[in-house]
C-alpha cells in the first residue's frame, strides 16, 4: 500500500487549519440551542440589568466627569440619567438640559452573544465558562464608552442650541456622536456575532492542556566485570 502524499494528507486534516469549532459544525443543533439559551438569558439580562446600569453608568460618570465637570451622570434601575449645565456667560445660565438613556438599547446584544457562547460545542465547561465570562465583560466595557459618547451628544446639542441664540449659527456638532451612538446600539446582533466569532477564532473554548509529565529515564545497565 503507498503511502499518501503530504498535498493529500494536508487536504484530510482541515482541523490544523481551521478552528475545531468550524470542523464539522452543527448547525441545526446549535441553532435550536442558542434559542432555547437565548429565552433563558433574556430574562437573566432583564433582572440584571439594574445592576448593569448601576455599574457602567457610574464608572462612566466618574471617567466623563474628568474632563467636563459641567454634565452629571447617574443612574436609576435601568436608565442612566445625565444633566448638562449651561454655562453662566451664555443667554441660558442657570438652566439646564436633562434626558435618559435606557441601558437596554445598548446591551440588547448581550444575551444573544451568551446564548451563541453557550451553545457552541467545547472541549471543557471550564473553557466555555471562560468564554462566556470574557465576552459579558466585554460587553460590561463597550457599554460604559457608549454611555459617554451619549453625554458628549448631550452636551453639544447644548452648545449647538446656545450658538444658534446668541449668534446666529446653524452649526450642528453633534451629529457626529449621534450617528456613532446609534450606530452602535443598532448594531448590537451584529456586535454580538462579531464577539462570538473572536472568541472562537481566538480558540478561547478550548481549556489548556495539562502539562504532560515526562517519562523517567530508562535504568542505567550494569557494567559486567
Amino acid at each position: 500500500m503507498s503511502n499518501p502524499s503530504p498535498t493529500t494528507a494536508a487536504a484530510s486534516e482541515p482541523a490544523e487549519v481551521l478552528p475545531a469549532a468550524f470542523v464539522q459544525f452543527d448547525w441545526l443543533r446549535f441553532i435550536g440551542l442558542a434559542i432555547l439559551f437565548y429565552l433563558v438569558f433574556l430574562v437573566v439580562w432583564w433582572y440584571t440589568l439594574d445592576a448593569l446600569t448601576f455599574a457602567a453608568g457610574n464608572i462612566a460618570g466618574w471617567l466623563y466627569g474628568l474632563f467636563d465637570p459641567g454634565t452629571s451622570i447617574s443612574t436609576h434601575e435601568k436608565l442612566v440619567v445625565f444633566s448638562v449645565q449651561a454655562g453662566k456667560n451664555t443667554d441660558f445660565a442657570g438652566q439646564a438640559r436633562t434626558t435618559a438613556l435606557n441601558m437596554g438599547k445598548i446591551t440588547y446584544g448581550l444575551p444573544m452573544f451568551a446564548a451563541m457562547a453557550s451553545a457552541t460545542r467545547s472541549r471543557s465547561w471550564v473553557g466555555k465558562l471562560k468564554a462566556v465570562a470574557l465576552g459579558v465583560v466585554v460587553f460590561v466595557l463597550l457599554s460604559i464608552p457608549a454611555v459617554m459618547v451619549w453625554a458628549k451628544m448631550l452636551g453639544l446639542q447644548l452648545e449647538d442650541q446656545i450658538a444658534a441664540v446668541s449668534q446666529g449659527s446653524s452649526e450642528t456638532r453633534a451629529s457626529f456622536f449621534y450617528y456613532a451612538f446609534h450606530g452602535y446600539a443598532f448594531s448590537q446582533p451584529v456586535v454580538a456575532v462579531a464577539l462570538w466569532l473572536a472568541i472562537i477564532l481566538l480558540g478561547l473554548f478550548k481549556a489548556r492542556p495539562l502539562p504532560v509529565k515526562p517519562p523517567d529515564p530508562p535504568p542505567a545497565k550494569k557494567r559486567r566485570k
